[in-house]
């Protein structure tokens, strides 16, 4: 299955590149029996614990009680889990006009709310995934 990403914009070619494996991970942990407690929090910092190129960031999803968490590359907005399910997505969140970064709302306090064991069990799934 191809999903969806916008190939033309401001996106670099290694965001892009971070993104399709990524993207292939997930893709393969949904052909995995895992844990209902990999939600969009632990998939963020589990990607960020076991890649260099990425930095999660927490926060909310739009409304203030949607706590959500994603991925950045410079100006490059990846979202692993988005709300609501669907593909993981990249966006790019430059330019005044850009919407992403007023339904993408950082916020630090919602890193205490984040299952430190459920980051450790998908941190573990994706090193299984890589040794395969």
């Amino acid at each position: 299955m191809r999903l969806y990403a916008v190939r033309k914009g401001h996106i670099p070619a290694a965001a892009m590149a971070a993104f399709g494996a990524i993207r292939d991970d997930v893709s393969a942990m949904a052909e995995l029996d895992f844990s209902t407690r990999a939600n969009c929090h632990a998939l963020a910092h589990a990607f960020a614990e076991v890649r260099d190129d990425v930095v999660v960031v927490d926060g909310h999803f739009g409304a203030r009680n949607t706590y959500h968490s994603w991925l950045m590359i410079g100006s490059a907005l990846i979202d692993v889990h988005p709300v609501a399910g669907g593909s993981p997505y990249i966006v790019d969140t430059e330019g005044m006009l850009n919407p992403w970064n007023r339904i993408y709302v950082p916020d630090d306090s919602v890193a205490e709310k984040v299952d430190r064991g459920a980051v450790r069990e998908v941190v573990g799934l994706i090193r299984d995934l890589r040794r395969r």
